[in-house]
């Protein structure tokens, strides 16, 4: 009898040390799989048709740069979601720069720049986007404002 209570009580110490909560389990598979993230900084948030936007992206693994991705992709979209331009940058321990040229006959409106990674892509949550704002070339018969008097 009470060797059979030892062994329940040898088994019950070796599971308690051995068991892992489903806090620790997440923190193992964080650590063994950590989520890659980009993020962009761009040089101003409104630009004339004809520009330049230069940016700077970041690829993150929690806290730390990753150097898993090699290229940084960008895309300008419109409010329909077409994708006016798309570039590859190439991504140096965990930076890239870059610019992206708006083309001179780009229409005013907001749109939306996008960047990832391929890795990024098996992750669509972690897609970063931004919007910009564009302004124009005037076109002509368009209505203009005129000076207040």
């Amino acid at each position: 009898m009470i060797k059979n209570v030892f062994a329940v009580l040898l088994c019950l110490f070796f599971l308690e040390i051995y068991a892992q909560g489903p806090l620790e389990n997440l923190t193992n598979w964080s650590r063994i799989n950590p989520i890659e993230k980009v993020y962009l900084h761009t040089d101003r948030e409104s630009y004339f048709a004809g520009e330049s936007v230069w940016f700077k992206g970041y690829f993150q693994d929690g806290l730390v740069l990753s150097a898993k991705s090699t290229s940084l992709y960008v895309e300008l979209l419109d409010n329909n979601s077409k994708i006016l331009i798309k570039n590859v940058f190439p991504a140096v321990q965990g930076v890239a720069f870059g610019q992206i040229d708006l083309p001179e006959n780009l229409p005013s409106g907001s749109y939306q720049l996008r960047a990832f990674s391929p890795l990024i892509l098996n992750q669509p949550d972690f897609l970063f986007s931004k919007r910009i704002k564009v302004y124009g070339k005037i076109e002509k018969g368009m209505p203009q404002k005129q000076p207040v008097k």
